[in-house]
């Protein structure tokens, strides 16, 4: 039978005027608060959840507690960190309304002790409870939740102590019927190279092979479903988005694009058209005006774009209400690679820009772009994280109108003209 090792939670009633006072300046000053706990009354794993007491009988804070070494026989540190604070405070009155009577009075008797290990029947109602969606503290949760079970070295995935308190978490989660809202932060095990990849330091990548690496990834969210759609949904545990691989079907005909990311929540789509940069003498560069592909894709893209009035949306604020974006490959990438292939993107616009601009001519004429010449463009960290915020894509007002578009086309099977603004009821 696999052994199970729980996931802690630590309460800190700090209360008390001195404990207060040091408590919230750590926070605002260093974003951290050390303390030294009685490993012979307090026994905690090496990474633990906290919630913070600082005014009596409410709950104000909540963090990643993290062991440190010991000071003493039977002495240790720990530092709490990514302290999050909830707004409105949360008063036991209020949370005790919503709990079994056990655990009203359970949670009415933490506050008499300064720490206290959190039982596990209290903190899976306690979470089930203060996840509830007509609560405000979902968010809060959901980034100490982040915090703690994302991002984790090589070296932690060789513990097999990660595991079984991944498993006991994942386990509380489901028990509290919460499990879906988080299950975009559990990272699979890494899976390492073949080793008969390894010997291959650089591969020639097609077009099509660099779009269907690339709707596999989607920064540090994690893959939750696939459809036969040729559609992935990612979830970071609070959002959801979905990449859709329209390569050689009626929609790039239609629309001019290989890779669509779809956010319901947000409402909004960003199209991208994959271009190889080819290597010439030193460097890797793109030539459009010499690929006939490129014509007849940007033709569609500047027709689909008259159906729209592209003036910003009066429910929700982008940076831009771009649609479109082109993103440049190198034709040569790195075997082992595990995420977005290498390469700069570039909005329809600015492309357009550069093309109509003397930087971008070659040396015996024609047009070109290149990393030599192009200096300003969206790498895929910062590309990304601008689709995860909901900053860049297409107006809100049309979101519902684009998606029609899409639905029909995957409807009939086949490209549609679009000779007129489509109406949506």
């Amino acid at each position: 039978m696999k052994n199970t090792i729980r996931v802690s939670w630590l309460f800190l009633n700090y209360s008390e005027t001195e404990h207060s006072e040091l408590f919230q300046r750590n926070h605002e000053l260093r974003n951290y608060h050390t303390d030294v706990i009685d490993e012979i009354d307090i026994k905690i794993t090496s990474k633990f959840i906290v919630l913070v007491s600082t005014n009596e009988n409410e709950l104000e804070y909540i963090g990643v507690g993290v062991k440190g070494n010991k000071t003493a026989s039977k002495k240790r540190n720990f530092k709490v960190t990514e302290i999050n604070r909830f707004n409105p405070k949360i008063n036991i009155d209020l949370i005790n309304s919503k709990l079994s009577k056990r655990n009203q009075e359970y949670f009415v008797s933490l506050f008499g002790n300064e720490k206290s290990v959190i039982s596990n029947g209290f903190h899976k109602e306690f979470l089930l409870n203060i996840t509830n969606p007509n609560f405000a503290y979902r968010k809060t949760v959901y980034d100490v939740m982040s915090s703690l079970l994302n991002n984790r070295s090589q070296k932690e995935y060789d513990n097999p102590t990660v595991y079984f308190e991944r498993d006991a978490l994942v386990f509380s989660l489901q028990l509290s019927d919460v499990y879906d809202q988080y299950k975009g932060f559990f990272n699979d095990e890494p899976i390492d190279t073949p080793t008969f990849l390894k010997k291959i330091k650089d591969i020639p990548l097609r077009e099509d092979q660099m779009i269907l690496n690339d709707m596999n990834y989607f920064g540090d969210w994690n893959r939750i479903s696939e459809h036969i759609t040729s559609t992935n949904t990612f979830s970071n545990g609070f959002n959801r988005l979905s990449v859709m691989y329209v390569n050689r079907t009626p929609i790039e005909e239609t629309l001019g694009t290989d890779l669509i990311y779809i956010d319901e929540k947000n409402k909004f789509f960003i199209m991208i058209q994959y271009k190889r940069l080819l290597k010439e003498s030193n460097e890797y560069r793109y030539r459009p005006l010499n690929d006939k592909n490129y014509l007849k894709e940007k033709e569609a893209m500047d027709h689909f774009l008259l159906k729209f009035s592209q003036n910003d949306s009066k429910e929700e604020f982008r940076y831009n209400n771009e649609i479109f974006y082109f993103k440049l490959c190198k034709s040569l990438q790195k075997s082992t690679n595990r995420t977005l292939v290498d390469g700069m993107y570039l909005s329809k616009k600015h492309m357009e820009f550069l093309l109509e601009h003397k930087i971008t001519d070659g040396p015996r004429g024609g047009k070109y772009l290149g990393l030599d010449n192009v200096k300003n463009y969206l790498n895929n960290s910062t590309f990304i994280k601008l689709i995860q915020t909901g900053l860049i894509g297409s107006n809100f007002d049309e979101y519902s109108e684009i998606e029609s578009i899409i639905v029909e086309l995957i409807n009939t099977g086949h490209s549609v003209l679009l000779t007129e603004r489509m109406k949506v009821d």
